[in-house]
């Protein structure tokens, strides 16, 4: 027998001077644990991909919304401009001209 820089006998078959099933077995089980443990990791990884997709997906979602919304608030308020310029105007040429009921009548600011 050999023994380990660890403490731990190790075992050897003196016939072909290879290490014996016992060890083999050991080494067999660890990778085994290690491989359930890497496929178990895979798995939650897999899942927190997919839900990080779908979290994508309704935020991109929602700013699609919102910036529609912005351009409808956008030309909203063009439209209102459009008309508070025409109204000041309208106001302007009314008071320049002394046309009626505009007499007095400040501009809209």
């Amino acid at each position: 027998k050999d023994s380990h820089k660890s403490g731990s006998p190790r075992k050897f078959q003196a016939s072909s001077g290879g290490v014996c099933d016992d060890e083999v077995a050991e080494h067999l089980r660890e990778f085994d644990e290690k491989l359930k443990h890497l496929q178990q990791n895979n798995q939650q990884n897999t899942l927190k991909i997919s839900g990080l997709k779908a979290a994508f997906k309704h935020h991109e979602h929602q700013g699609v919304g919102i910036a529609d919304q912005v351009r409808r608030m956008a030309h909203e308020a063009e439209t209102l401009l459009d008309r508070l310029t025409r109204q000041e105007v309208r106001l302007d040429y009314l008071a320049l001209h002394g046309g009626g009921g505009a007499q007095g009548l400040s501009p809209l600011v």
